[in-house]
């Protein structure tokens, strides 16, 4: 396990809405170089991955792959970046799985161990502000307690019927 210094930003457990419902991003870690956005899975013993797929269900990849999309999406909505913005990408960690692959999948794929040397070998062109930081991990929280209300979330869930109690 490896501590973040105050460089960067990070955000756990988004709600964002999705074709399937309320879907969850694990861990959005923000910081100068760019944006990672983080599947983690507990799975135990070895996983083993088939390019993108694994044997396991819907696959981790694809997930992560369609949350990236989400904050693509939410930052060039909000018009905070210019093209040719910093990284924005995806990556799936395992804290307890033994990992093989045939094949390789088209995000990175690691166990926990190898996230800190991952993250010091990212190094864009370009550098996020700490001010469009700031803005971008506002606007991303702001989504998400947008969607748990109008997805039908826990609070989603009280508001209506607190509303309801009151109509």
């Amino acid at each position: 396990m490896c501590a973040l210094s105050d460089d960067y930003f990070l955000i756990n457990d988004i709600i964002r809405p999705s074709q399937w419902g309320r879907v969850n991003i694990d861990h959005t870690l923000l910081w100068k170089e760019g944006i990672l956005v983080i599947e983690t899975k507990n799975n135990i013993g070895e996983v083993k991955f088939f390019w993108d797929n694994w044997a396991f269900g819907f696959s981790p990849v694809y997930q992560a792959k369609g949350n990236v999309r989400y904050i693509q999406n939410l930052i060039e909505d909000s018009g905070i970046l210019l093209l040719g913005s910093p990284i924005i990408e995806g990556l799936v960690v395992f804290p307890n799985a033994k990992l093989s692959f045939k094949g390789k999948p088209s995000i990175h794929v690691m166990n926990i161990a190898e996230v800190p040397s991952y993250l010091s070998g990212i190094k864009g062109g370009n550098e996020y502000s700490e001010d469009s930081i700031l803005k971008i991990a506002k606007m991303i929280m702001e989504s998400s307690r947008k969607s748990d209300y109008d997805e039908g979330g826990f609070l989603g869930i009280l508001w209506q019927d607190f509303r309801d109690f009151f109509s």
